[in-house]
């Protein structure tokens, strides 16, 4: 679903995004609001590529190799388990951040 939905929609809403600053003249880098905001979905980013997808790669391997072997390592999992929710809520605060960044424009600096 990430390949799918996830990928495309972040890069619909970066294309989009750049294009509506540049075709309204908004400069990206020296306006705040909008500065942050790139700044935050870039780490969103970041962390759903970092983290967030292969924790779930090693998640899936790891319940794989245990339903091959009748013993899944349930502590191992849990342990990925919790590393995963965590990076998937930075994943999901980030942009969230950045949205109201966006919404309320405040009169932050940019470089």
């Amino acid at each position: 679903s990430d390949r799918l939905f996830t990928i495309p929609g972040v890069l619909l809403i970066t294309v989009a995004g750049l294009a509506a600053a540049i075709i309204g003249h908004v400069p990206l880098l020296r306006t705040g609001w909008l500065f942050w905001g790139i700044v935050l979905f870039t780490l969103s980013g970041g962390a759903f590529s970092v983290w967030v997808a292969p924790l779930q790669s090693r998640m899936l391997k790891l319940m794989q190799a245990g339903a091959e072997s009748g013993t899944p390592d349930w502590a191992a999992y849990h342990a990925l388990s919790r590393a995963w929710a965590f990076w998937g809520a930075v994943a999901l605060l980030l942009p969230a951040a950045a949205l109201v960044i966006m919404v309320f424009k405040p009169p932050i600096p940019g470089l």
